[in-house]
């Protein structure tokens, strides 16, 4: 095997590295602040970061694409 590949963090690992809360990183995701990938289905994202996005993060160069997030979709009542 290759030693060198680098694991993926999730948002939660990443948190207890900076410190702060998964929601947190979470947002900088949606933000487009943070470049991650989602694994997850379309009614619940997964994501995952890779390490050379957290260091480019942290260095300040912020060039990444915001997520686009489905709009939600509302029930709406039919009144007869």
């Amino acid at each position: 095997m290759n030693n060198d590949i680098k694991r993926r963090l999730k948002p939660a690992e990443v948190a207890a590295i900076w410190n702060c809360s998964a929601s947190q990183v979470l947002s900088l995701i949606h933000s487009g602040r943070l470049h991650a990938i989602n694994i997850g289905t379309q009614k619940r994202g997964r994501y995952v970061i890779d390490p050379d996005e957290i260091e480019r993060f942290e260095k300040g160069q912020v060039t990444a694409k915001p997520v686009l997030r489905r709009p939600r979709r509302h029930k709406f009542k039919q009144y007869v």
